[in-house]
């Protein structure tokens, strides 16, 4: 429990912390960025970046202090903006952006400018910002700098969040950031997942896309509270680098922040996976010029895994790398065709762990393969290619499995042991890093089918010491995959009521103490202790 213990201590400290000139009555007692971990913003751009900070929604139907100390900087203006629901062209918002030192506090509707105020205050400085109704109130010491606003930020009951502002060519340090107003909390729901898995030795997670939810209060508090784990799902290549080669780290940085404040461990995914990759990446593969494709993959690995050292604890190093009958169409399987095996060999896999280790020799260094849970052929491949990596001294750490899983043909639970085992045997750890339960409809045979699997799943992870954690791929549907349509695959269903799935979950984590200790997240967390 070392890390809930830390989390509550740090809260303590937090929540007492008023700024001057605040008022005896404000307490900050939900952090978003906090100061022990400020979060560096850059925009190499050619367009101005507006992204939702996660951890940033709120209701304004009720006054909200948020108390923020930022530093912007570079070549253009870069600050915070509140927005209310909607489109960007369409959506009320407040602006707080500086410029050359001199701050501005404006409201828009969509594109227009409705009016503007200048804050007499320096760049960097610490602001409160309060919200109370039609009213945006800017505190910057002694000064106070208010607008009224044309129109409220959000219909009543709805909510509003947080955004950074950087221009082309800003930059932003966010130093801290804290809030008046805390998460809501779930106390129907009992003990959450993050404490039952804690106490059972594992870790229990969710992939987050990195565009978070926006403004979702439901999402950003039953994150924070049921789960000990996060998975960006596209630190790859589509985000973190587009088409024109520079890299932007703004979307990763702030969910990362997010996972830092809530004690989460972070895992990343993916560093080498033949996705949505840049066209300019696929030319140079379609030119065979090992070489330079090398240089440029090495160069990726190192820049990803560099800048989050100490920050993200273990990283998908791998995706996919093998075809199994399913894609090869025949009862065999081996290694999938794509622009790294073909130019460079299917030597880029073991490439790819010593290159990510050599940037950070402390993180958990992890193959991921779908369709490869349980014995088969597919398995079996992964198991040999896994044995000669290991016997090669590759700095390998572990396999992931997926678990995507249809509850019309769940992979058989005995098999899926014998597969965990063996890649134990190898001295090798398990993480399940994708799994959900597509099921045909919502009734309650369905439902208690889809708990069965969860429950299944989860507690074979626990029979197997080598099994470290679990992270299911989203928690609500809500956001569920595209793909799986209406399969509604996760433990919340889409009004964030507890499923069958999530009480047999919670059951099978009650079940006793393995007796040993989860991968400890590198962040310092300071979560609110309103999450129970």
């Amino acid at each position: 429990m070392t890390r809930l213990v830390l989390l509550a201590s740090l809260l303590s400290i937090t929540a007492c912390a008023a700024a001057p000139g605040d008022g005896p009555d404000v307490e900050y007692v939900r952090p978003v960025v906090v100061a022990e971990h400020p979060v560096a913003l850059d925009n190499p751009q050619e367009e101005t970046v507006v992204w939702p900070i996660w951890g940033g929604a709120f209701t304004p139907d009720e006054p909200v202090s948020i108390r923020a100390v930022l530093a912007p900087g570079g070549a253009g203006a870069s600050g915070l903006v509140i927005a209310g629901p909607g489109e960007p062209e369409a959506r009320a918002a407040v602006e707080l952006t500086a410029d050359g030192g001199a701050w501005a506090l404006r409201e828009r509707a969509g594109d227009e400018v409705i009016q503007e105020r200048t804050i007499a205050a320096p760049a960097p400085a610490e602001l409160v910002v309060t919200v109370d109704g039609a009213a945006v109130e800017v505190r910057a010491g002694d000064a106070v700098t208010t607008l009224r606003l044309a129109a409220p930020l959000a219909p009543a009951g709805e909510a509003a969040g947080l955004y950074v502002h950087l221009d082309p060519g800003a930059t932003l340090e966010l130093r801290e950031i804290a809030m008046s107003q805390a998460l809501p909390a779930a106390p129907e729901l009992g003990t959450p997942l993050r404490e039952l898995a804690e106490a059972r030795g594992i870790e229990f997670g969710s992939a987050i896309d990195i565009w978070p939810p926006l403004h979702d209060l439901g999402f950003e508090a039953l994150l924070a509270e049921q789960f000990s784990a996060a998975a960006p799902t596209e630190l790859y290549w589509a985000t973190t680098r587009g088409e024109d080669r520079d890299y932007f780290f703004v979307p990763a940085d702030l969910s990362i922040n997010y996972a830092t404040v809530h004690g989460q461990a972070v895992t990343g995914m993916f560093l080498v996976w033949d996705f949505e990759l840049p066209g300019w990446v696929t030319e140079l593969g379609e030119s065979g010029d090992a070489e330079a494709l090398g240089a440029v993959f090495d160069e990726h690995i190192t820049t990803l895994v560099s800048r989050y050292r100490g920050k993200v604890d273990a990283w998908i190093v791998v995706n996919e790398a093998i075809w199994g009958p399913d894609e090869t169409g025949d009862e065999f399987a081996e290694y999938a065709w794509s622009i790294w095996s073909d130019v460079l060999g299917v030597e880029f896999i073991e490439r790819a762990f010593r290159t990510a280790r050599a940037a950070d020799p402390e993180a958990v260094l992890l193959y991921n393969e779908t369709g490869a849970e349980a014995l088969g052929l597919k398995s079996d491949f992964m198991h040999e290619m896994a044995a000669d990596l290991v016997a090669r001294g590759a700095p390998i750490d572990g396999i992931g499995l997926q678990f995507h899983v249809d509850a019309a043909a769940p992979p058989d639970l005995d098999d899926v042991r014998a597969n965990m085992e063996r890649i134990a045997a190898l001295g090798l750890d398990i993480y399940i890093t994708e799994l959900d339960v597509s099921i045909a409809g919502t009734d309650a045979a369905q439902l208690e089918l889809q708990a069965d699997i969860y429950a299944g799943i989860v507690g074979t992870c626990l029979a197997v010491p080598a099994c470290r954690s679990t992270t299911v791929f989203g928690f609500s549907d809500r956001y569920a995959w595209d793909e799986l349509g209406d399969a509604a695959p996760l433990l919340f269903d889409a009004d964030y009521a507890a499923k069958p799935a999530f009480r047999a979950v919670q059951r099978v984590l009650e079940g006793g103490d393995r007796g040993r200790s989860a991968r400890r997240s590198n962040a310092t967390s300071a979560t609110s202790s309103s999450r129970g």
